[in-house]
């Protein structure tokens, strides 16, 4: 009984710590997306958006028990994924997050081109029509004011109460699209991407085997 539940703790522990790792990398790569298509001047009095900051620890937590509850579902074999892999697991996984929550007819999500072999690449950037960011963008630094009226408030802003604002409409139109993902279409991507590394690696076996190395 004593070594079942060891097991089954050591199997919920693989998963915890991959789905844990991979938000991580998402919240970083969402991070950097956002940042990119921020229209915002620089300066340290600005707002700025940082999903590793406890203001978000409510969508982290969502995120990571998701891919908790696929990665166990498909029962990824998670100590056998390297570095490379989770850095295309992630890239994929926030491109397509940011994507969806931006626009709302994107459908057709192909695999980013992203090599197999190397962690060292130009990042893909998010292409969405600038109309379709404006108005993300105006619902993000949309707050209710003192007339219980929606007011548009300048990005810039310098003031931090408008600035929390944002960060909680950032995080509850995050949560909103993740929940809104199903299960399976995050399983059919992870199911893309590990045909996408057998069938690269078993080119490059077949390239080797080919070769007089004598």
């Amino acid at each position: 009984m004593g070594c079942c539940i060891s097991i089954c703790c050591f199997a919920c522990y693989k998963y915890t710590y991959f789905a844990d790792l991979i938000t991580k990398h998402i919240n970083d790569n969402i991070t950097k997306h956002l940042n990119i298509i921020k229209p915002t001047k620089f300066s340290l009095k600005t707002w700025y958006i940082s999903l590793d900051r406890d203001i978000f620890k409510n969508l982290t937590t969502i995120l990571k028990y998701k891919l908790f509850v696929i990665f166990k579902e498909m029962k990824l074999d998670v100590f056998k994924k390297n570095g490379i892999y989770e850095d295309n697991l992630s890239q994929n996984l926030a491109y397509y997050i940011v994507n969806i929550m931006i626009d709302e007819d994107f459908e057709d999500f192909k695999l980013l081109d992203i090599p197999t072999n190397t962690i060292f690449y130009k990042n893909i950037p998010i292409n969405i029509d600038s109309e379709k960011i404006k108005s993300f963008q105006n619902s993000i630094t949309t707050i209710i004011n003192k007339d219980n009226q929606p007011e548009l408030i300048d990005i810039n802003t310098e003031n931090h109460l408008y600035q929390k604002i944002f960060d909680k409409n950032l995080e509850s139109k995050l949560i909103n699209t993740i929940n809104s993902i199903p299960n399976e279409r995050i399983e059919f991507i992870i199911k893309e991407l590990n045909n996408k590394f057998k069938n690269n690696e078993e080119a490059e076996n077949e390239l080797l085997s080919r070769q007089n190395f004598a």
